[in-house]
């Protein structure tokens, strides 16, 4: 074979003919897998994808202590990252924003984590706006 760039270059560096070829197989190898992978369509986070269903974070209030959601963009598609306090609130106050929301009936769904859920009580209450029957499913 004729000697081409990349080989006199490998040569230079002391690799054979065999070698060189069978590090550009395992490139063209890796480009596939690569290719192979950012076509995936994984399943999201499972408290991404309740939020999303029950209507996205202007229908749920989220109680977590998640600093940020991942929120699939109906236009592209494609899933982005969203801070859960790109509404202005501080992150120190935000669960108790998302609650006040939900008590008063602005969101009709509270979705709650265990690290969220010390000291806060979602029960219907006369100080509320709302006073709604609510409805609790755990999961876990």
């Amino acid at each position: 074979r004729e000697e081409g760039p990349r080989l006199k270059r490998a040569r230079r560096n002391g690799l054979s003919w065999e070698m060189t070829e069978k590090c550009r197989r395992a490139m063209s190898r890796v480009r596939r897998l690569k290719k192979k992978v950012r076509a995936l369509v994984l399943p999201g986070n499972p408290l991404d994808v309740i939020i999303n269903e029950l209507g996205g974070s202007d229908e749920v209030a989220e109680l977590t202590g998640r600093k940020s959601r991942m929120v699939r963009d109906p236009a592209t598609g494609k899933v982005v990252m969203e801070n859960r306090n790109s509404n202005g609130v501080s992150m120190d106050q935000q669960n108790i924003y998302e609650k006040n929301l939900f008590m008063d009936g602005e969101k009709l769904v509270a979705v709650i984590s265990e690290a969220a859920s010390a000291g806060i009580s979602l029960q219907a209450d006369r100080r509320g706006k709302k006073q709604r029957r609510r409805s609790h499913f755990n999961l876990e």
